[in-house]
């Protein structure tokens, strides 16, 4: 059983599992990004204030917890030893807890009607600028993907 598994496992190259994560978070961001500004934009007596305020977080979130995934993504990516990885090799376990974490979050804010709007408003475009940061990591490891591989082959051998 587990032979016909791996026989028929779905593989893809390395750089299609590039491109469809940094997809998937600029989808994602934009989402966020465009929830958040769209409401602000109608409501928000402040609007640049409260973008700059988003804008900012989003950068701290970069910082301490998406960049981190991304590059260590990233480098799993490139280093796993085949050239065509198991398609569902897109993120490890903590990438996909962010992405469960972030969609709960958005839900339960959204449900509980607790937080007034505007704040949530600009949760939602700290994220979404925080994860529209991450995918562009992913673009630019495509261009250069050579590098990338020759550097970490180095660092490991």
């Amino acid at each position: 059983m587990d032979r016909a598994f791996t026989t028929y496992r779905h593989s893809v190259p390395k750089k299609t599992i590039l491109v469809v994560l940094g997809t998937v978070w600029i989808i994602a961001g934009f989402f966020l990004f465009g929830k958040g500004f769209s409401f602000m934009l109608d409501n928000s007596r402040h609007l640049l204030f409260h973008l700059l305020i988003g804008i900012t977080i989003g950068i701290f979130f970069f910082i301490i917890a998406t960049y981190k995934i991304s590059r260590k993504d990233i480098a799993r990516i490139i280093t796993i030893n085949s050239d065509k990885p198991f398609s569902l090799d897109l993120s490890d376990i903590t990438g996909y807890f962010l992405i469960i974490l972030i969609i709960c979050t958005n839900v339960l804010l959204f449900k509980i009607n607790y937080i007034n709007e505007i704040s949530l408003n600009i949760f939602y475009c700290a994220i979404g600028f925080s994860l529209f940061l991450a995918s562009l990591l992913f673009f630019y490891s495509l261009l250069t993907f050579r590098k990338l591989i020759n550097k970490w082959s180095l660092a490991e051998g």
